[in-house]
């Protein structure tokens, strides 16, 4: 995609809800499902083994329009290499 097209990402993001889990895990407990969905594209679903957090959805976002400048960001790319 270029910048500038008409793209319509929905970004579907769950909060955590430790106080109500049931988990046995720090991992399980605070865990949270994001959905990224992109009309008439197909995304691949894909499953992290690292810890990702909200911080790394605005170079996410970035990643998904083709943002080519450069940005400062607290957060990672979930579709770069860690």
């Amino acid at each position: 995609p270029s910048i500038g097209s008409e793209i319509t990402h929905f970004i579907i993001l769950a909060d955590h809800t430790r106080y109500n889990s049931d988990a046995n895990s720090i991992d399980d407990a605070f865990h949270i499902p994001l959905w990224v969905l992109q009309p008439g594209v197909n995304i691949e679903p894909k499953r992290h083994k690292f810890v990702a957090s909200q911080l790394d959805l605005l170079p996410t976002m970035f990643d998904l329009l083709g943002f080519p400048d450069q940005f400062a960001s607290i957060g990672n790319s979930l579709f770069r290499e860690r």
